[in-house]
C-alpha cells in the first residue's frame, strides 16, 4: 500500500512538471521546449514549431511535418507534408504515398489515423481544421493546363460527406456558430447554414465569421468625384456593420 501510494506521488510530481506551460528556445538554429522552471522538455531539434493547441504543437525538420505532446513525444512522426493545429481533438495531415499520390485525413491526439481520403493523381486535396463540429475539404481537378475546377465540401468527425458547396461559391471559411461565409463567383459574400442552404443572401463584399451571434460585413461603395473643370476621378468607401443570424444589420460600425 505504501509503495502504491509512493508510486502515485511520483507520477503526480512528473505530470505536473510536463504539465506546465512550456516556451520555446532557441539552440543553434533549432528550436525546442522548456517548462517555466527553465527543464528542457522537447530538445532543440526542429526547423519550426508551431504554438501547443489542445496540448499538441505542430513541428517541422526541413519540409517535413509532425506533431508533438506536451511531454515532448513525437505523437506523429515528422514526415508529411503537411500538419494542421489540433482542434476539437483532430489533426488534419497530407502524406505523399506514391509518385505525386497523396493522402488526406485525420490524425486523433493519440497519433492514430481515424479515417483519410486518397483521391487519384488528377485531383488536389486539402482537409481543413475541424471547427463547430465540422470541417471543409478542398478538391481541385486538373483539367488541362492552367485550367483548375475547385470544389467544397463539409464532413463530419467520422469522416462521412454533409453536403457539397454550391458549385458558384469560390472561398469558404470555417464552420462558426453554425454558419459559414462563403464567397461567390461574382465576389459577393453570404452565409451557409449546416444543410448546406444559404441562410443569409449574398449582399456583402467581405464577411466575417459569427461570434457571440453576430458578425462584421462590408459593403463597398463606388464614389465618383468631379473637379471644376467637369473631370471626374472615381474612389470606393468602405462600410462596416455587424449583422445578427438573420442577415439584419444590427450595428454600424463606421
Amino acid at each position: 500500500m505504501i509503495f502504491k501510494l509512493m508510486l502515485a506521488v511520483c507520477l503526480l510530481n512528473i505530470q505536473s512538471l510536463y504539465s506546465q506551460n512550456l516556451v520555446k528556445y532557441y539552440l543553434n538554429g533549432k528550436i525546442g521546449f522548456k517548462n517555466q522552471s527553465g527543464v528542457i522538455i522537447v530538445p532543440a531539434k526542429y526547423d519550426q514549431v508551431g504554438d501547443f493547441s489542445e496540448g499538441i504543437a505542430k513541428v517541422a525538420i526541413g519540409d517535413k511535418y509532425g506533431s508533438i505532446n506536451q511531454i515532448g513525444k513525437e505523437i506523429i512522426p515528422v514526415k508529411y507534408e503537411s500538419i494542421g493545429k489540433c482542434s476539437e481533438g483532430l489533426i488534419s495531415y497530407r502524406y505523399e504515398v506514391g509518385s505525386g499520390i497523396y493522402q488526406n485525413g485525420y490524425f486523433n491526439k493519440k497519433g492514430t489515423v481515424e479515417f483519410y481520403y486518397q483521391p487519384e493523381k488528377s485531383i488536389v486535396m486539402f482537409t481543413n481544421d475541424f471547427s463547430d463540429g465540422v470541417a471543409i475539404i478542398q478538391m481541385t481537378a486538373v483539367i488541362a493546363e492552367y485550367l483548375y475546377i475547385t470544389a467544397y465540401s463539409c464532413i463530419n468527425k467520422q469522416g462521412e460527406l454533409l453536403f457539397d458547396f454550391d458549385e458558384d461559391i469560390r472561398s469558404v471559411e470555417p464552420f462558426s456558430e453554425g454558419y459559414s461565409a462563403v464567397r461567390f463567383s461574382d465576389n459577393k459574400w453570404g452565409y451557409i447554414n449546416k444543410q448546406g442552404q444559404l441562410a443569409i443572401s449574398k449582399r456583402w463584399d467581405d464577411a466575417k465569421s459569427f461570434k457571440n451571434g453576430k458578425a462584421e460585413v462590408m459593403i463597398k461603395e463606388k464614389n465618383t468625384k468631379y473637379d471644376d473643370y467637369d473631370e471626374y476621378s472615381e474612389e470606393y468607401l468602405y462600410w462596416y456593420y455587424s449583422i445578427n443570424k438573420n442577415g439584419d444589420i444590427i450595428e454600424n460600425l463606421n
